[in-house]
This record gives C-alpha cells, structure tokens and sequence, in this order.
C-alpha cells in the first residue's frame, strides 16, 4: 500500500501500511526502508516551515486496515504526495497543480527529482507560473515560465535538482505565490532533515514524540 497523506485543516496525517502488507507490495526489505525515509523527510520539511507547530509524531500501531499512523501538526502548509514518492525508487511522476479562484492549489509540494509538475489554469483569467529569484521577489529566474495561460491550458514542468523553488503569477505578483521543495532520494538527507526539525522543535520546547 503506497504511503497517504490527506490535508485536515493544517494537519498533515501519512498512513504507513504495517508489515504484512508492506512485504505485499515493496520488493525488498531494503526498498521499504528507503519508502519510509522518504516519507520521514518529507515529516521534516513539513516540520522546518517558517510558520510549523510544534511537532507531534505519535504512533498507532492498531488503526484502520492494521495501518500506523505517524503525524506531523503544521499550519498554512498544503502538501500534496505525489505518485513518485509512494512506490518504488527512482519513479518519475507528475504531481498536478490547478491555479482556480486566483491561487495555487496545493500552493507548496513535495516531491522528489524526476517529477513533473503540471499546473493547469481553471480561471477564466490569465494567469502564469514563473519561476522566482526566492519567495516574494517578484524576480523571474529564468528557470521555467508558461507565458500566458487561458481557461484550461496546461503547463508542465520537470524538476531534476535538488533544492527550493518558488514561482508566482506575472498578473497577480504577490497574491499568487507558490513553492515547490524537490527532495534528494539518499536515506541520509532524509535523516539530516528529520534531526533538523527535532532540533528546532527541541528548542521551541514542544516536541512530543512517542513510538510503540
């Protein structure tokens, strides 16, 4: 069973199916553990948010299905899992983004090298996705740039490096923003990330975390 992440109001909840039907699904022991650390360094982006709660990562290991449950508490920070980062290494997906009601929804996404993301205009308004200097410059960057989209016209675009990457719309300049966080696949950045934000939440006094 692919990892799950469902938005809830500013909660970020992954459902990990437990041993017997991971053993059903991923290949190698090897290739679960590298799904988990997937999952665990996505937890730490969602955790080293600017404006990130506390986090909170019980575990519940008799829920629905004989799944465990592992949850991250964060505001204003819409995530969406994509398909490349449910199953399997080295899987390039596509990771859809609807600009609708003058905004990007889901306006920050995580996702690994080789995913596309394919942003489609459901405004009667034109809109753009380009690509910035950093989070509300306003400065076009020069890595992608869709031109003007009407009503229903698509843009993709694949990302293959690591790293940070905020865009916005050219009509609507700071009232359209978003981010997209492309993530490395080697289990050690996901472990570096995970430590970073119970560092941060050690030193906001509110981490909470209880396995088993």
């Amino acid at each position: 069973m692919p990892a799950d992440l469902v938005h809830l109001g500013g909660r970020h909840r992954f459902v990990i199916a437990d041993a017997p039907l991971w053993r059903n699904n991923l290949r190698t022991s090897g290739e679960m553990m590298t799904s988990l650390h997937r999952i665990l360094a996505i937890m730490a982006v969602l955790c080293l948010a600017p404006d990130a709660e506390p986090c909170s990562i019980p575990h519940t290991p008799n829920g629905p299905c004989g799944s465990s449950t592992l949850q991250c508490h964060c505001s204003k920070f819409s995530v969406q899992a994509p398909s490349a980062l449910q199953m399997g290494a080295g899987q390039s997906g596509i990771v859809d983004v609807t600009i609708q009601n003058f905004r990007f929804t889901s306006a920050s996404v995580v996702i690994e090298p080789g995913t596309t993301v394919r942003w489609t205009n459901l405004d009667s308004i034109e809109h753009t996705t380009t690509s910035q200097t950093g989070p509300g410059t306003l400065v076009p960057s020069g890595i992608w740039n869709s031109g003007a989209m009407l009503l229903n016209d698509v843009f993709s675009f694949t990302f293959n490096n690591p790293g940070t990457f905020s865009y916005y719309c050219q009509p609507h300049g700071s009232g359209m923003q978003g981010l997209i966080t492309v993530i490395p696949e080697p289990a050690s950045v996901a472990a570096a990330m995970l430590l970073g934000a119970v560092l941060i939440a050690r030193r906001r006094g509110g981490l909470m975390m209880r396995l088993g």
